[in-house]
């Protein structure tokens, strides 16, 4: 139980300070390449179809996380306060198996915090398809990338091409070939 509201707890506050930057409403919030709830996924053509559906919703749920991140940080929050109520990968590597999802989100809100804050010039709607792209690849057992150093120059590229073509773009960038 302690371990969720810790998760829970940093998650609000990464949120709740979005949300106190009035940008919450944005439509570029939408998570833009995610099924709808009534669509069915075939198992011939979907790579996510047969993994778990918490674990699939928990890399859907990073971008959000990965926008509010950055909008935080342009709203002057510091790396330490959006930190300050995650746990530490130190405790996190302790997390029994029952906590494997809340686990694996809150490693993936500590490294977006990480760079967010190290990385210039992220791009809100090209990284956070980036962030959601690597956790369900993560999850699928293929590789991603090595070094979010080489990543983040991709993801530049991408920031610059048309709209229409970041999401591709920014997967790309995460190993994917869609």
């Amino acid at each position: 139980m302690r371990y969720m509201l810790s998760v829970v707890f940093g998650i609000f506050l990464i949120f709740s300070a979005h949300v106190a930057s009035g940008q919450v409403a944005s439509p570029d919030l939408t998570l833009p390449f995610a099924p709808s709830q009534n669509d069915e996924i075939s198992p011939s053509i979907d790579p996510l179809a047969g993994l778990d559906p918490q674990k699939v919703n928990a890399c859907f749920s990073l971008y959000p996380i990965a926008k509010s991140a950055l909008v935080n940080k342009e709203n002057g929050l510091s790396k330490e306060a959006m930190l300050a109520p995650l746990p530490s990968r130190k405790v996190l590597s302790s997390y029994p198996q029952d906590k494997a999802i809340e686990k694996m989100v809150s490693l993936s809100v500590l490294d977006i915090v990480d760079e967010v804050y190290r990385y210039k010039g992220l791009e809100g709607r090209v990284y956070s398809v980036y962030t959601a792209e690597v956790c369900q690849r993560k999850l699928r057992g293929v590789a991603v990338p090595e070094s979010f150093s080489e990543s983040h120059k991709g993801l530049k590229k991408c920031a610059s091409e048309a709209k229409s073509k970041q999401i591709s773009c920014a997967m790309a960038v995460a190993g994917s070939t869609r």
